[in-house]
């Protein structure tokens, strides 16, 4: 029996990088973080962890540019940040990989695009 796929839980904007009047509390380094070559594995995988428990939806485009990167638990950890950002400029980048990857990320990409999909139809809802 194969297990149903569990969408990836959307971030929560609220009192997550915002601040009251509405601007992003986030540095506008988080981007520049992503974008480091002089930081460990572990390093990166936590900060884009955070990037997306923090719905900094600015760092889309550098997570997106992490995809390729040669560490599994740094794209997979770009592909659950992605997920939980929800934004729909993430589909055809990880379209792309999904045939490139073993069985374990293509698992993950399906619940990401799936979670992708789901926010799409949250937003049309309300």
């Amino acid at each position: 029996m194969i297990a149903p796929l569990v969408l990836i839980e959307p971030c929560s904007p609220a009192g997550a990088g915002i601040r009251q009047n509405g601007s992003d509390s986030q540095t506008s380094s988080t981007p520049d973080l992503l974008a480091s070559k002089n930081v460990d594995e572990e390093t990166l995988v936590r900060q884009v962890e955070a990037v997306g428990r923090n719905c900094d939806k600015g760092a889309v485009d550098p997570l997106i540019d992490l995809l390729p990167t040669p560490s599994l638990r740094v794209r997979m950890a770009v592909i659950e940040s992605l997920g939980r950002l929800g934004d729909p400029v993430a589909v055809d980048p990880l379209v792309q990989i999904v045939n490139t990857d073993s069985n374990l990320v293509r698992r993950v990409i399906a619940r990401t695009l799936l979670s992708i999909r789901s926010a799409r139809a949250r937003i049309f809802a309300s």
